[in-house]
């Protein structure tokens, strides 16, 4: 559990009563109040920018290390599954 108020700005003047409900995307519905009033919120997560920076650098190191499918022909693998011995084809 963990007070969903620590996650938006202090200033923004809301304040979040309830979480409801979370989606495969990390939005999280509730209720809160803002100048003394009810509403319903929805709160998207912003990704970090350290997870983006991770994410960039291993794209990159998998490209620049040779990341790439095997050259292997189709008649190869298909022969090598049947009979379990190297292919000639």
């Amino acid at each position: 559990m963990r007070d969903l108020n620590l996650l938006i700005d202090p200033l923004s003047g809301w304040v979040l009563v309830s979480g409801q409900s979370i989606n495969d995307f990390g939005q999280i519905t509730g209720y809160g109040t803002i100048n003394g009033q009810t509403h319903a919120f929805l709160l998207t997560p912003v990704p970090e920018p350290s997870s983006v920076t991770l994410a960039v650098l291993g794209f990159t190191g998998m490209i620049a290390l040779g990341w790439r499918r095997s050259k292997r022909k189709p008649c190869e693998l298909s022969q090598r599954r049947a009979t379990n011995t190297p292919a000639s084809c």
